[in-house]
């Protein structure tokens, strides 16, 4: 999978390859970021190398593997690679986005809420009809949620409470649009209602609102989407039985007012009458109902106020089910807490509940499971040949550059390129090898001013970073200005000024830019 140029670069194959000829042994080519998801009795984890694997209850099919048939450890979902993202719903069914923009499902349908126009149950995943450009779903208590790349979202499922947003009750077995709605950058569902944000901060909401979980300031259904008022400035939004929960850019989170005792929050998860929140510091917070030790804090009971979760720091991930929890920590490694009587903390043969976490189990119950998975132990020690093809589209030379440089080293003497340009530095490393990616670092160097250009450029002004993923074999060059001027005299300093100065390094269409 290649990484795509920042905004605005026009960068192609044409213009610059890169290769890294030694081989990464033992390398995934797909990556994506982890990510854990709890529903009513089961819970869903995302591999970094697209897998999906789940464990708990399966009465409806919902761990995805051709049986019904529960697990207290995690098992592979038959039939599912390159997922980006996961849900567990909270009505026994199980929802994956992957990476061409396709969702799929699995479990429960009563209501059509697989969105395969039927209500059959499946026990492997099935894909949602009509549906492309995907980046993120949500499973409720009965009806689904996508959110697409250009900010529209769509639902399917039961809509009795108006929860699909289409301004009807009426249940749909495939996708329709909410109305009204653009510019949304995540979504969650709840019981009966569903929330969006929007990426100026605003938070919109439809469906069931009887205990006033839409924040319209009102108890009534509504059908179509509207503004929660008196909050703004929300970077994560969480959908709950019959509430909702936000955090803001200022660390603070808010529900019917705000939560006391809590501040420097990352994100937030609303489960059933409870709610968990993680810090910037990697310590989880709960608070609300605690009857099978929810709030993972050696104790059951209801608290008004956040305690904390005990033992554990180091969170990166937290979902709040029907009554238990997990989490994700940043070494990969999956923890839960509360409800265990279908296995969905994970921890093996025992349906016994947990009021502090338990670690999650691996495949079979060997070791322990990790999201993360480890892809090289011991990156190789040789060098690494990297060769700079200058040849396509190249309206001033071409031919191959090349230096070997060890896995984090930097380039020994600088390389003469064309026109008077020098490839002054480079720099490999390994930093984000559990993400299976070599990134590489370039800075250019130009001998004098272009006179025809009018500008002078200096190493300063543009580095190029490239990121390679195992199994393909080059990589293209994404820029990123420094101190750029108005490169194509537009009158405007942006991102369009890269792509010429992109251009004007490597020579292509040289010709053009000077004629």
């Amino acid at each position: 999978m290649l990484l795509s140029p920042i905004s605005g670069l026009a960068a192609t194959p044409e213009v610059i390859h890169i290769e890294i000829e030694n081989e990464l042994s033992g390398m995934s080519e797909f990556v994506t970021e982890p990510m854990v998801s709890s529903g009513e009795a089961h819970t869903v984890a995302l591999k970094s190398d697209g897998t999906v694997w789940a464990w708990g209850s399966n009465a409806s099919g919902q761990l995805g593997t051709g049986t019904t048939a529960n697990s207290s450890t995690p098992v592979q979902v038959t039939d599912l690679a390159d997922v980006i993202a996961v849900s567990a719903a909270r009505g026994q069914y199980t929802v994956a986005v992957k990476a061409d923009g396709t969702v799929w499902a699995w479990g429960n349908n009563d209501a059509g809420q697989l969105g395969d126009g039927t209500t059959i149950r499946k026990t492997t995943p099935v894909q949602v009809v009509d549906l492309t450009g995907v980046v993120a779903v949500s499973a409720g208590n009965g009806h689904t949620v996508a959110l697409k790349a250009d900010g529209t979202v769509w639902a399917w499922g039961n809509n009795g409470n108006g929860q699909l947003g289409d301004g009807t009750t009426t249940t749909s077995y495939t996708p329709v649009q909410v109305k009204g709605l653009t510019g949304v950058i995540a979504i969650s569902t709840g019981s009966g209602f569903t929330v969006a944000l929007k990426a100026d901060g605003t938070v919109w909401a439809w469906g069931s609102n009887n205990s006033g979980q839409l924040g319209d300031g009102t108890p009534t259904q509504r059908h179509e989407p509207v503004q929660a008022t008196a909050v703004s400035g929300v970077t994560v939004v969480s959908a709950g039985s019959g509430f909702t929960v936000a955090s803001k850019s200022d660390g603070t989170v808010w529900a019917s007012n705000q939560v006391v005792g809590l501040t420097d929050v990352t994100t937030v998860s609303a489960g059933r009458e409870y709610a968990v929140a993680l810090k910037s510091d990697g310590t989880a917070w709960a608070w609300g109902r605690n009857y099978y030790g929810e709030h993972g804090n050696g104790a059951t009971g209801t608290s008004t106020t956040p305690v904390q979760v005990v033992d554990l720091t180091g969170f990166t991930a937290v979902s709040a089910g029907t009554v238990h929890t997990v989490a994700l920590k940043a070494d990969g490694t999956v923890w839960g807490w509360g409800y265990n009587n279908s296995g969905q903390l994970g921890n093996g043969g025992t349906a016994v509940n947990n009021t502090t976490p338990v670690q999650t189990l691996g495949e079979g119950g060997e070791g322990f499971l990790n999201l993360r998975a480890t892809v090289i132990e011991n990156p190789p020690e040789d060098l690494y040949t990297v060769v700079f093809n200058l040849n396509g589209g190249n309206h001033i030379g071409g031919g191959e550059i090349q230096q070997a440089v060890s896995p984090s080293g930097t380039a020994t003497t600088p390389i003469v390129a064309y026109s008077g340009w020098v490839l002054d530095r480079w720099d490999i490393s390994f930093a984000n090898i559990n993400k299976n990616i070599v990134e590489m670092t370039a800075q250019w160097l130009r001998l004098g001013a272009i006179s025809t250009m009018g500008v002078s450029v200096s190493s300063a002004d543009v580095v190029w970073l490239a990121r390679h993923v195992a199994g393909h074999e080059g990589f293209e060059l994404d820029a990123q200005g420094e101190r750029l001027v108005d490169m194509n005299g537009d009158g405007v300093v942006d991102s369009a000024d890269i792509t010429v100065l992109m251009r004007w390094l490597v020579g292509w269409e040289l010709e053009e830019l000077q004629g």
